[in-house]
C-alpha cells in the first residue's frame, strides 16, 4: 500500500504516526514544499515536492494536511486520478473552493473521499446523537456549542504567532480552526443556517487573524443554536448544550460527562475512558478511511460531500463576521 502524505506539520505527523502503527508496511509518499523544515521520517518513504512527482508513484490513498485554505491545490488533481483522499478539516475556506470541489466531485463519482471531523467518532457523541435521534429530549429549544482554549498552549513547541492558526490566508482564525463545533451542530441536530456572526481580535495574542467568534444560527424546525468559539479560555472549553420540552443532554470534553436531566433528576450516560478518548479517535479515523478506501467499508467519517456541507457553516460565519 502506497500512501500520499501531503503536507508534514504537526498533524500530517499524527497521520503518518498513525498510519505506520496501522500498517508498518505501507509505503510513504510525502509531498512536502520546497525548503520546508527538516524533518527525520520512515526508511522507506519517498520524499517529492511537486504533485506530479507525487502522482508519478501510483499512490493508492492520499491524505492532505496542509492548511485549508491551500486544499484546492492538490484536491482537484487527486480527485480527477481517482484516488481516494482523506482531507483535513475544514475542507475549503471560500465559497468559490465549494463550487468548484464539487464539480470535481461530480466529474469522477464513486470514490470514497472522506473529511477528517475525527471527533465524530467518539463515543460519547455517538451516545449524544443516539440520544437525540431517538426523540429522548423532545422539542429542541435551543443548543449551545462552547469551545476554546488559549493559542499559545496548542503547541507549546511552536511560536503561536507563526502558525497557521494566526494566518487568515492561510485558513487559519477560531472559526475555521474550531469547525468541529460547527459539525457537531450538523451532527446532533442536522441542517443550520448561520443567522448572525460577530468576530473579534484579542491584542494580547498578536495574531491578525480573529481570535472569538459568537455565532447564531437556525435548525429545522427552529431551534436556535449559538455557537460560542476563542483561543483565549487559559483552560481548555469544549461543552455542549441541547435544550428540549422533555429533557437536556449536556457533553463536556474537559470534564469527560455525557450527562441527561429531566424532570426525574441527572442521570449519567457516559463518563471518561474511551468514550472521551480524542486521540484514539484519530487512529480510529485512519482505520475507517483504509477500511473503505481500500475494501469498500461502509466510511465511518463524513464524506468529503458530507464534509463540504460543515466547511460551508464555517465559510458563511466567518464571511459574515468579518463584515464591517
Amino acid at each position: 500500500m502506497r500512501v500520499l502524505v501531503i503536507g508534514t506539520g504537526a498533524i500530517g505527523q499524527r497521520h503518518i504516526r498513525n498510519l505506520l502503527e496501522i500498517r508498518p508496511d505501507a509505503e510513504l509518499v510525502l509531498l512536502r514544499r520546497a525548503g520546508a523544515p527538516r524533518l527525520t521520517f520512515p526508511d522507506r518513504s519517498v520524499i517529492v515536492d511537486t504533485l506530479d512527482a507525487a502522482l508519478a508513484t501510483s499512490p493508492d490513498i492520499a491524505v492532505i494536511a496542509t492548511p485549508s485554505s491551500l486544499h484546492m491545490q492538490v484536491l482537484p488533481a487527486l480527485i480527477d486520478a481517482r484516488i481516494a483522499c482523506y482531507v483535513e478539516k475544514p475542507v475549503v475556506t471560500s465559497h468559490a473552493q465549494v463550487a468548484e470541489l464539487r464539480r470535481a466531485l461530480a466529474d469522477q463519482p464513486g470514490v470514497p473521499h472522506v473529511t477528517g471531523f475525527n471527533l465524530r467518532m467518539l463515543p460519547s457523541l455517538a451516545l449524544a446523537r443516539e440520544t437525540v435521534a431517538n426523540g429522548v429530549l423532545g422539542t429542541l429549544a435551543r443548543a449551545s456549542f462552547t469551545a476554546g482554549q488559549w493559542l499559545p498552549d496548542w503547541r507549546p513547541s511552536q511560536d503561536h504567532r507563526a502558525s497557521y492558526s494566526a494566518s487568515s490566508e492561510l485558513g487559519g482564525g477560531v472559526i475555521f480552526d474550531l469547525s468541529h463545533e460547527l459539525d457537531a451542530v450538523r451532527s446532533l441536530i442536522g441542517a443550520c443556517e448561520i443567522v448572525s456572526s460577530a468576530t473579534a481580535q484579542i491584542s494580547s495574542l498578536d495574531i491578525e487573524s480573529d481570535s472569538v467568534a459568537c455565532i447564531v444560527g437556525r435548525a429545522a424546525p427552529g431551534t436556535l443554536v449559538t455557537i460560542s468559539l476563542d483561543y483565549v479560555a487559559r483552560r481548555p472549553i469544549r461543552r455542549y448544550e441541547l435544550v428540549g420540552d422533555r429533557g437536556t443532554l449536556i457533553w463536556d470534553l474537559p470534564l469527560q460527562r455525557l450527562e441527561l436531566q429531566d424532570q426525574a433528576g441527572a442521570t449519567l450516560l457516559a463518563e471518561g475512558g474511551q468514550s472521551f478518548d480524542v486521540r484514539q479517535t484519530y487512529i480510529d479515523a485512519i482505520r475507517s478511511f483504509l477500511g473503505s478506501a481500500l475494501y469498500g467499508e461502509r466510511p465511518l467519517l463524513p464524506t468529503l460531500e458530507d464534509g463540504l456541507l460543515s466547511s460551508e457553516l464555517a465559510i458563511a460565519a466567518h464571511e459574515m463576521g468579518s463584515r464591517p
